[in-house]
């Protein structure tokens, strides 16, 4: 099976709706692909979204305008526990290789189950109500209501019917490179994403927007550049993704309903990591200690505690992540790079860098020039 299979939205909305009214019962995404599929109701090309120059500004048509959408379902095909409802969802086999981020619709009628990923998602309630557990936690959101739930959370959604909900994803292995501005500011958005960035801890962030035209305008924007095979269609997304966390930000009218569970790592936590971001090349864990009135083994300690990695891998990780960029886009020698990235040598550099991204850095310039 080497050509890539796709069912529209629509199609799958209509089956899980068609089963609910039957059955008085939910389906799951992966019956509805099944069934469709051994019904010859697929493609092997996707349409393309055809949404109008100027922004729709009613949420009905926006959300008949997405219907149109196609979504690739080669690996349910494919995989032989394709019927099972899966608990546990990693970044690799859900996002693109070259996407960064993600957006759809969520299905109404679809059964679910509680679940967990390694990557950031944000619903928004566009129309009508989702019930949402987080940790245990239940709650029944409404238009305008958005939660950005962190990695690892365990959560379960349920949309009902003629509603409708986006949702945004957001890989967690590339979020400082990608969203490195967003991580710069001083907000509850940006605070939240910093706490969670670095932690396993259950955690989750509830708060309510207003839905006008800025934002279904970004929203479109996300959905135009996210399914878009453009060079830069990927950076663009993310880039109107922090638009939309700035519009919501903006309009944030009830910044109590943050909630934490467990949150191990604190404001001042967050700020210790981003700080060995930033000095990689310089920083060292008695510097640290000493700036932050700590006692170094038990900074050491406390970074490993709340972060799962201990100082010299960040350090080594962040270095590495610069030496990337330096590879790619300037013109400086090994050496040199290994030098403005704070090795003591080259050989130093090559095998710190092959730990981290799996090949040398001669092959991944090669590979990305």
């Amino acid at each position: 099976m080497s050509k890539k299979i796709y069912i529209s939205y629509t199609d799958i909305q209509n089956f899980l709706n068609d089963y609910f009214a039957q059955n008085k019962n939910t389906a799951s995404m992966f019956d509805a692909v099944f069934n469709l599929y051994n019904y010859h109701q697929y493609t092997y090309q996707p349409k393309e979204l055809d949404l109008p120059e100027s922004k729709l500004t009613n949420v009905q048509k926006f959300y008949q305008k997405l219907g149109q959408l196609s979504i690739e379902v080669t690996p349910i095909i494919k995989g032989i526990q394709g019927k099972q409802l899966h608990t546990t969802i990693s970044e690799t086999t859900f996002f693109p290789k070259t996407k960064d981020a993600t957006i759809l619709l969520q299905f109404q009628n679809e059964k679910s189950q509680m679940h967990h990923h390694d990557y950031f998602e944000m619903n928004l309630v566009l129309q009508g109500q989702m019930q949402a557990t987080c940790s245990n936690e239940k709650m029944m959101l409404k238009a305008g209501d958005f939660i950005i739930i962190s990695p690892y959370t365990k959560h379960q959604l349920h949309i009902f019917e003629d509603s409708i909900v986006v949702c945004i994803t957001i890989r967690k292995s590339t979020f400082d490179e990608a969203f490195f501005n967003l991580l710069k500011n001083d907000d509850l958005i940006s605070a939240f994403f910093k706490q969670n960035l670095y932690s396993s801890e259950q955690n989750f962030l509830l708060f309510s927007v207003p839905i006008n035209y800025q934002l279904l305008e970004t929203i479109q924007n996300i959905f135009i550049t996210a399914y878009s095979i453009t060079s830069q269609a990927n950076t663009i997304c993310c880039a109107y993704i922090s638009i939309l966390l700035s519009y919501a930000l903006q309009g944030l009218t009830n910044p109590e309903t943050f909630a934490s569970h467990k949150k191990n790592l604190t404001n001042k936590m967050a700020t210790i990591i981003n700080l060995i971001e930033e000095q990689a090349n310089t920083i060292t864990l008695g510097a640290l200690a000493q700036k932050f009135n700590y006692d170094k083994a038990y900074l050491g300690k406390l970074i490993f505690k709340s972060s799962g990695y201990s100082f010299n891998y960040l350090r080594n990780y962040y270095r590495i992540k610069k030496s990337c960029q330096l590879l790619q886009f300037t013109d400086h020698s090994i050496a040199e790079i290994s030098n403005l990235t704070g090795y003591s040598s080259p050989n130093h550099f090559e095998r710190c860098f092959h730990q981290i991204i799996k090949i040398s850095p001669s092959q991944y310039r090669k590979n990305n020039r």
